[in-house]
C-alpha cells in the first residue's frame, strides 16, 4: 500500500527532481553516506546504523523523524523483509526523504503558512496510508 502511494507521489514530481535523482553525483553522494556507516563492509545497514543517518538526511531536508517513523521507514524500504537495508534500498529511502521535503514545501506554499513547522515523516506516512483506504 505505502509503496504504491510512494510511486504515485514520485510520478508527480517535477522533471528537475527526477533528473537530479538520475545524476551520478546524487548516486555517489547517497552511496558515500552508506559506505561511511558500513564500517564492517558487509554491504548492509541495520536499524541501529541507519537511524542517525535518517535523522541527518531528514534534518537537511527539513523533515522531522521519530524513532517509530525511522522503524516504519526501514520496514517500508526493506524490500526483502530481512531487517537490514542494502545499498539499493538505502538509495530509494533517501529519494523518499527528498520527496517528502518537496511535498512539504509545496504544501506550505499552497497554504501560505509562514511558520517554522514542518511536516513530520509520521504525518506523511499517515497521509499515504489514508490515500490507500
Amino acid at each position: 500500500q505505502d509503496k504504491a502511494a510512494l510511486s504515485r507521489a514520485q510520478d508527480s514530481l517535477p522533471q528537475w527532481m527526477k533528473d537530479m535523482f538520475a545524476t551520478p553525483a546524487f548516486l555517489d553522494s547517497c552511496l558515500d553516506e552508506f559506505d561511511q556507516l558500513d564500517l564492517d563492509g558487509k554491504q548492509f545497514l541495520t536499524w541501529r546504523e541507519m537511524t542517525p543517518l535518517l535523522r541527518k538526511i531528514a534534518g537537511n531536508q527539513n523533515v522531522y523523524i521519530r524513532d517509530s517513523d525511522a522503524q516504519k521507514l526501514l520496514e517500508l524500504f526493506d524490500e526483502d523483509n530481512n531487517g537490514i537495508i542494502t545499498r539499493t534500498e538505502h538509495l530509494e529511502l533517501v529519494k523518499f526523504l527528498f520527496v517528502i521535503s518537496y511535498l512539504t514545501e509545496q504544501e506550505k506554499a499552497r497554504t501560505d503558512v509562514r511558520s517554522s513547522q514542518v511536516m513530520s515523516v509520521h504525518e506523511m506516512l499517515n497521509m499515504m496510508q489514508q490515500d490507500e483506504e
